[in-house]
């Protein structure tokens, strides 16, 4: 399988900056449901270290698990699954953020998506044959 368009992120040189992200105010989800976000990703070259602002940031928290094991210059389909908590957290962002990235650094990403739940999801089914999954 092939990604047919994606975005492309890059950081020519130097440490991190605000502003590097893609994604919403995701407005009102209630307290009772589930948030999954999830977009294919490739890394050119090498996959960054995890940081403080680079990730996937849900209510305010940034969630970057998901880099665990990636290998650069391949697609991957990564997700977090985390439940609501408007009115209850610091930010009501969804966002795909790379601010604390240091460059160079270019990232391609697709798809990005925000599913609501109403109760905890099971793990994506897909399939691709050499693409691989991470969560």
């Amino acid at each position: 399988g092939c990604i047919p368009s994606s975005i492309e992120w890059t950081r020519r040189s130097g440490e991190g900056e605000a502003w590097q992200w893609c994604g919403w105010h995701h407005g009102h989800v209630p307290l009772d449901r589930w948030i999954r976000v999830s977009v294919w990703v490739k890394f050119l070259d090498r996959v960054p270290p995890a940081s403080a602002d680079f990730g996937i940031r849900v209510h305010g928290r940034v969630h970057s698990g998901w880099l665990d094991g990636l290998t650069p210059d391949t697609w991957h389909y990564v997700w977090v699954d985390v439940p609501s908590a408007e009115g209850q957290a610091s930010s009501d962002d969804v966002l795909l953020t790379f601010n604390s990235v240091p460059g160079p650094q270019t990232v391609r990403f697709a798809d990005l998506a925000l599913e609501v739940f109403n109760s905890r999801p099971l793990g994506p089914t897909l399939t691709g044959g050499a693409l691989e999954m991470f969560h």
